[in-house]
Parts: structure tokens; sequence; C-alpha cells
């Protein structure tokens, strides 16, 4: 279950186990509450998850998150959620894989969210962020641990490249795409799943 039942509703379902997903959408389109949402909701399901962040402090997330009526704070005090955070330009693509590698051999997670693809681009080079995204991805996929990726787009993307930001989308299993839409004068929201490789979706 993505622990949204209308989300689960247009994936026939929820996210297929040991996938990788990816969220893609502008800036406040709400890509971190879907993934917090997740999270959240596998945490009480007595799953663990780690969640790399190089957006935001762990204190920040979990401020932003109660605004959202999500509070991440009994998961991380019952270990199950790992957030581990840390700024792209702190270190080089390869010291940022090792510390998440060893950070999955010991907390081993059922689950990864990355949040945000986007900002991968600030270790160095659109390459050391593919690569990075690249060897982190196979590793998940190995371990049958499901991945949850955010990635911040500017604009209209209209094809999985455009909207994995950094051209990984061939090992993307499902897209959900956020926009924006405004109305009569109204800004709202809108889910579409772009693919949903391997199980029924809405269209």
């Amino acid at each position: 279950s993505s622990g949204l039942k209308g989300l689960d509703a247009m994936l026939a379902g929820g996210f297929r186990r040991a996938s990788c997903i990816l969220v893609s959408g502008n800036s406040g389109t709400g890509k971190t509450t879907v993934v917090s949402t997740f999270a959240q909701a596998a945490c009480r399901r007595s799953e663990r998850v780690l969640c790399l962040n190089f957006e935001e402090s762990k204190e920040a997330l979990i401020a932003g998150m109660l605004s959202a009526g999500i509070d991440l704070r009994p998961s991380v005090r019952a270990r199950r959620l790992l957030i581990q955070t840390a700024l792209p330009e702190s270190m080089g693509s390869d010291g940022h894989l090792i510390r998440a590698l060893e950070t999955i051999n010991n907390f081993k997670p059922d689950h990864l969210i990355l949040d945000a693809v986007s900002a991968c681009l600030r270790m160095g080079s659109e390459q050391a962020a593919f690569d990075f995204m690249m060897r982190l991805i196979s590793v998940v996929k190995d371990r049958g641990i499901t991945a949850l990726l955010t990635n911040q787009i500017n604009g209209q993307a209209d094809s999985d490249e455009e909207l994995s930001g950094i051209g990984f989308s061939s090992v993307v299993d499902a897209v959900v795409q956020l926009r924006f839409v405004e109305t009569e004068g109204e800004v709202t929201r809108q889910v579409f799943i772009v693919k949903s490789r391997g199980s029924g979706h809405s269209n």
C-alpha cells in the first residue's frame, strides 16, 4: 500500500514490492508528502524504511510533514524509520554511495526513499549523479528493497527521460507524476500514473 487509498486504487492495489518508483513533479506538488505517507504506512506494518534526504535536515522534514498531518516521530523512535541527511556538496558521489550502502547493510531496510534525484546533480556533475543513482538502484533491486525516488522538475515534462531528470528511466518500474493545474483562478493538484511496469494501473 502507498498509504493513500485513492493512489492504491489507481495502482490496482499499490506499489509492486521490490520495484523502483519515481514520484516526479514541480516544487510544491506534494512529492515529499507522498513518500512520507508511504513511509508511515510501511512502518505501521512493522517494515523498515531508510530515507536518504539531500534536500533538508531530519528536523525540518519531520516538522514539515506535521503540517500535512503525518507524524514520523513514532516511527523514528521505534527504529523502523531511519532518516539520513547530507548536503550533496558535502562529499563526492562515491562517498555518498559508500555511506548509503553501509547504512543499508547495517539497517537492512525493506524500503528506501531518496529525496531528491534532482539534488544529486549537486554531487559534482550529471554523470556523477547518474552513476550514483544507477549503482544505488542496482543494489536495492538485488536485495529486494522497494525504492521510492522523488525528482523535482521545472515546467512541463512529457517523457520518462524528462521526468527522471538524469536519464535513468529505464530502471524505473513506475512513474507517479504530480502536477499543478489552474482552473478559474484556483490551483489544484493532479496525480497521473505515467507507467506501472508489471501491474495494472489507471489511465
